[in-house]
């Protein structure tokens, strides 16, 4: 608990409903946010709302469609739009793992998990857009992403830009993790500088918010 949380008061369950969160009010009481997550959010120390802003990312993409598979720059982090042509395991048992190829008019674009549940492949039907995000490799030739970021039509508008890439939370997607942090957002204006006014000015270093 850091000096700044002791100085707040206890939230009972009620404060959930409420317009206001404080830093000191534990993570379960942001929506979206049950004792499954609350529990995997603890394994990097975040109890609070407090916690959960202190948890920076550790960098920023920035995610816009490139147009077309074959446009998909090689080696780099891109997205792409496109048509699921065909879904696949790979391998046998607990090591098998999921291949979903996409294809637009100007060729194919292949999706791979390695070690991937069996319920993967049910998220892809043939015939439907997704988009995909990741670093592109060339794998025999042609286009690949390894454990790419899956949007489905109605999220694509949202993540378009400047996307925060948190530090990773075994169990818990980059997408939900996002989630759960702008439910904790408004909580932001009440985190307090630690440099005083007159170094911030002098250095011209934005405030903590």
């Amino acid at each position: 608990m850091t000096l700044v949380d002791a100085a707040l008061p206890l939230e009972t369950p009620r404060d959930k409903d409420s317009h206001s969160i404080s830093l000191g009010s534990p993570v379960r009481f942001l929506k979206g946010v049950g004792p499954r997550i609350a529990a995997l959010l603890q394994t990097r120390g975040i109890q609070t709302v407090g916690d959960l802003l202190r948890f920076l990312p550790r960098r920023y993409e920035f995610r816009q469609n490139v147009g077309a598979i074959r446009d998909l720059p090689v080696d780099g982090v891109a997205s792409v739009v496109a048509e699921v042509a065909s879904v696949r395991r790979r391998g046998w048992g607990r090591q098998a793992g999921c291949e979903v190829v996409l294809r637009d008019d100007t060729g194919s674009l292949s999706l791979v998990w390695f070690h991937a549940p069996a319920s993967l492949a049910t998220r892809f039907a043939r015939g439907t857009r997704v988009r995909a995000t990741g670093r592109v490799r060339l794998f025999g030739g042609k286009p690949q992403i390894a454990h790419p970021e899956i949007d489905a039509p109605d999220d694509m508008r949202s993540v378009n830009g400047l996307l925060p890439i948190y530090p990773e939370i075994e169990g818990l997607s980059g997408k939900r993790l996002r989630s759960v942090v702008a439910q904790a957002l408004p909580a932001a204006a009440q985190l307090q500088d630690i440099l005083p006014e007159s170094i911030r000015s002098h250095r011209g270093f934005p405030s903590v918010n």
